[in-house]
């Protein structure tokens, strides 16, 4: 089995490459799930849930699934001790949102993808990655 954190470094690695190869059709897609890996093992390593519970509180909530494991994310990093944490969590809040807009754009409308936004969707997840991972 292949862990969170495994898939999060195989996942960015893989954005970087079609990013370094010029294939900027899925660079956004690789980016910010390589952030939603992270964020999965904040969801069950760090505060112990479990799926049921994630697809019950989406339910409740009627939010989408990664909504709500960013929002934990967020709170997550927020409430820690560290004089950073309002900061960071603000940080991962406001780049995963322009990231999966990104990611959006690409994945489900019939657009060009840019050098340039491909390289924000890889600079996006670099921060959120070094930012959550100061917290794991």
């Amino acid at each position: 089995m292949v862990d969170y954190k495994a898939k999060q470094n195989q996942m960015f690695s893989t954005a970087k490459s079609l990013l370094d190869n010029s294939d900027y059709i899925c660079v956004a897609h690789a980016a910010y799930y390589a952030c939603m890996q992270l964020v999965m093992f904040i969801w069950y390593y760090k505060l112990g849930k479990t799926e049921p519970e994630l697809n019950q509180l989406s339910s409740q909530n009627k939010q989408k699934s990664h909504n709500v494991l960013n929002n934990f994310a967020v709170n997550f990093i927020m409430q820690s001790n560290r004089a950073s944490s309002r900061i960071d969590s603000a940080t991962v809040r406001d780049k995963m949102g322009q990231l999966k807009s990104l990611r959006n754009n690409y994945d489900y409308k019939e657009l060009d993808v840019s050098y340039d936004d491909s390289k924000k969707a890889t600079d996006y997840a670099d921060d959120i990655i070094k930012t959550i991972k100061k917290y794991i």
